[in-house]
């Protein structure tokens, strides 16, 4: 689309247009002002909610390039601007599928290993949680005491908060008279 049909859209047909733009795989603005390439990388931005990837070669792509998420800057006849302004810059724009092929096999790999971690941590807690609850089920500590010992900690590893709240305990029956106590101050002072 050219610059004076895009404005046209834009101003009086503009839902229409993205609706027909986001259909498309890919959109092409040639003779168009920096500010209304701008404006079109906002506008893709905001309706769909999607990453956004400009690309760009000259001066007048600059405000293009930094509006979108991914900004790519070819070096190229009509200087450097575009490549400075961007995330990434490349020679020749048939290195841009490398690029893309590269980034993308990386952020996979990052993702996969990160599942992996996740993963084998959780195992790794649950196996030596298993493995020493019989042996410390009969250990004293300070934390055991009758609740303690029945293989509890291994499903609710959140019991040494809760405890502080229970009323079970002469020493919690303490500390809930101690709270109750401070709380009842704190609204006479009011």
């Amino acid at each position: 689309i050219d610059g004076t049909s895009l404005q046209f859209c834009l101003d009086h047909y503009q839902r229409q247009f993205l609706d027909y733009a986001c259909e498309a795989p890919v959109v092409i603005a040639c003779r168009c002002s920096p500010t209304q390439k701008a404006e079109m990388v906002r506008l893709i931005k905001e309706y769909t909610g999607k990453r956004t990837a400009a690309i760009g070669d000259g001066g007048n792509d600059v405000s293009m390039i930094q509006e979108a998420h991914v900004g790519l800057g070819i070096v190229g006849k009509e200087g450097k601007q575009a490549s400075l302004a961007a995330d990434f810059s490349v020679d020749q724009f048939s290195f841009i599928t490398r690029l893309i092929l590269w980034h993308g096999r990386n952020s996979y790999i990052r993702s996969s290993r990160l599942s992996q971690f996740v993963i084998h941590r959780g195992l790794i807690i649950a196996i030596i949680q298993a493995v020493f609850l019989p042996c410390s089920s009969t250990l004293p500590s300070p934390f055991s005491t009758a609740g303690c010992s029945s293989g509890m900690p291994l499903f609710t590893p959140w019991r040494p908060f809760f405890r502080l709240c229970s009323t079970r305990m002469s020493t919690n029956r303490w500390f809930c008279i101690i709270l109750n106590f401070i709380e009842t101050c704190k609204k006479a002072d009011r």
